[in-house]
């Protein structure tokens, strides 16, 4: 059965909404998205055009095999979900009447309870949103009925009540047996997320069991509320309700779920998923994932990085780094930290060339950001002659190297130590999830990857209506006029989280990449074995990337650091004496070897190589600067 087919039109709303202490108060929240219907195919690896371009909105999904069983709950309660449209300028008296109406229903002992109300900031706008509960069930439902029809009271309410209205609808409602009744959250859990779907007829029991096995994988988190279905008024509708402290643990809590066994096989049943869902899950998944159980990198892999190919690359990335310790006021300790640092043949480089600077004896410490557990068992076996390295057990994720200086992996740059510190990070933002959205008559509406109608391969949609994403990231102000727009909102959490350390804390960082500044449009694809790939073809067996857009990450880190740059590899290695480097290293070497690092030059710093395509971006605190100083390799001066 096609990952799809309990789903007749992928309708998926979804709004986060901000929750108060008690039912009677009145709370807030934001968004929603649908989903599109039809599309056309992609093009082949082989078209000049990127992967985005032919897209083209709206393409139907087949419906597919139908179950007739009935879903129901075991329990007899009863819900009512009310949606009401205000009208803006009777937002705040709507408010205070809809609390004088709940304190009236419970003086009239109407039998009805009131689980939460909302109000919608990212979303359908100037909706409120209440849920009803009504134990004993349709009984109960029936005499409260009858009290708001008769009642004068009551009945003014409603009259006064419409006239704020544009439009108002409701649904009846039963709750999954498995899911539980609806609790109100304590004061910290603040933000709600309504995720609505519609079924295809005779298929809910499908889906309730799928869910009752899917929510193993999230029980440990305790974010879900509510899982409803209606009984009477829009058929064959589903909401889930979520619970989070805040947007930042939301998305922390998402992303754990996913490496959690079985959760993946339950979204697959909800319909399309995001671009960037789909690159946390072919490059990370904890079983399946391609960076997590090979070696991707050198001649045997799918690519070669700068560091790969010449040992003058690192090299000079640590003169640089000595250079911006020194103007720093040679603080005591110096912490490096390397995020996805690969097979760490940078950081090996790197902490060679620290020995010829008898200053660092004693204060240099590596740490390294990696998710990977084969990375890191290469990365150890590169660094460290002797131990072992094993994060599950405390204090087996600390080594020494050969070079006697200690090294730590991290799977989170937020447990770093809080000190000086110089991050480096090699391409890596270019494996970070991106979302993708195209422009259409002036809205954002986004790229989404599902099955198509054989169930047994992956195509590009785009979605019908806006996305929660499209609401909820500032698209026209970082798209920069461009029609497609790939967004990384995990590269904007990176940069902001490396920039506050170094304002914090003290310290420069280093961002090399391929990428342009905030110009290009569609650039996400695959590679397999050092050529393009069709990045749907092959999940798990292929590298995804996408340019890194530095007029982004200029703009994120500027709130806290000085930024430089960003300049050419080429340029930035000439300007840090690669050519005195290479001399001193011919002199010495023989015929092979000449060959291999004259190549090796070329490679890195000629423009119609890596020299022009690679970019560096240099952070510095404020505190270690002045306001006309300029890091090594960053000269704007011509010479």
């Amino acid at each position: 059965m096609s990952a799809l087919q309990t789903i007749s039109n992928h309708s998926l709303r979804n709004c986060i909404r901000l929750f108060g202490v008690s039912s009677s108060n009145l709370y807030k929240s934001l968004g929603q998205r649908s989903f599109s219907q039809k599309q056309e195919g992609i093009p082949a690896a082989s078209d000049n055009l990127g992967w985005f371009k032919k897209l083209l909105p709206i393409r139907s999904i087949d419906p597919g095999k139908e179950s007739h069983s009935v879903l129901l709950a075991e329990k007899e309660i009863v819900y009512e979900l009310q949606f009401h449209q205000v009208k803006p300028e009777f937002m705040v008296e709507y408010l205070k009447e809809f609390e004088n109406f709940v304190s009236i229903t419970t003086e009239k002992k109407t039998g009805a309870e009131l689980v939460g109300s909302w109000t919608v900031e990212i979303g359908d706008q100037d909706e409120a949103v209440h849920l009803w509960k009504y134990p004993g069930g349709y009984e109960v439902l029936n005499e409260a009925t009858e009290v708001y029809r008769t009642d004068p009271q009551l009945e003014k309410f409603r009259l006064n009540r419409n006239k704020m209205l544009r439009s108002r609808k409701n649904q009846i409602l039963l709750a999954f047996s498995f899911w539980g009744e609806p609790k109100q959250r304590p004061a910290e859990k603040n933000i709600y997320e309504l995720r609505s779907y519609v079924l295809k007829p005779g298929t809910m029991i499908e889906w309730g069991n799928n869910w009752a096995r899917g929510l193993r994988a999230r029980k440990m988190y305790n974010e879900a509320v509510a899982g409803l279905f209606t009984h009477i008024g829009d058929l064959y509708t589903i909401h889930h309700m979520w619970a989070y402290d805040n947007l930042h643990e939301r998305k922390r809590v998402r992303e754990a779920a996913w490496r959690r066994p079985g959760w993946d096989d339950c979204v697959a049943y909800t319909g399309p998923i995001t671009v960037a869902d789909y690159m946390k899950e072919v490059l990370t998944n904890p079983n399946y994932g391609y960076y997590m159980h090979r070696d991707v990198f050198g001649k045997g892999g799918d690519f070669i990085t700068s560091p790969e190919i010449s040992q003058m690359f690192g090299e000079l990335i640590a003169v640089w780094c000595v250079h911006e310790w020194m103007n720093a006021g040679k603080p005591k300790k110096l912490q490096v930290v390397e995020l996805g640092p690969g097979r760490a043949t940078l950081a090996d480089d790197m902490l060679r060339t620290f020995r010829k600077f008898s200053e660092l004896n004693d204060i240099v410490s590596l740490n390294l950001i990696e998710v990977s557990p084969k990375m890191k068992q290469l990365q150890h076996a590169k660094l460290c002659q002797t131990g072992i390295l094993d994060d599950k057990i405390p204090n087996l994720n600390t080594s020494m190297t050969r070079y006697n200086i200690p090294v730590t992996w991290h799977n989170d740059i937020q447990l770093l130590p809080e000190e000086f510190t110089f991050f480096i990070a090699h391409e890596f933002f270019d494996a970070l999830p991106i979302h993708v959205f195209l422009k259409n008559e002036e809205l954002w509406r986004e790229v989404l990857v599902d099955v198509d109608e054989s169930g047994e391969n992956l195509r590009f949609v785009q979605s019908r209506q806006s996305t929660i994403s499209s609401k909820l990231y500032k698209l026209n102000e970082y798209s920069n006029g461009r029609n497609i727009f790939e967004f990384s909102p995990e590269t904007g959490l990176n940069v902001e989280a490396i920039s506050k350390r170094l304002k914090r804390y003290g310290g420069f960082g280093m961002i090399i990449d391929y990428g342009h500044f905030g110009t290009k449009e569609d650039t996400f694809r695959a590679f397999k074995k050092h050529k393009l790939h069709h990045p749907l073809k092959d999940p798990g067996e292929v590298d995804l990337t996408a340019d890194v857009d530095f007029h982004y990450m200029k703009k994120v880190a500027e709130k806290d650091v000085k930024v430089f740059g960003p300049v050419n590899q080429g340029d930035f290695l000439h300007q840090m004496g690669i050519s005195i480097r290479l001399q001193m290293l011919l002199e010495n070497a023989n015929e092979k070897d000449k060959e291999n690092l004259m190549s090796g030059y070329k490679m890195l710093t000629e423009k119609d190589q890596m020299g022009e395509r690679f970019q560096f971006l240099s952070l510095l605190s404020p505190k270690h600067c002045n306001e006309n100083y300029e890091p090594a390799g960053f000269s704007t001066k011509k010479s």
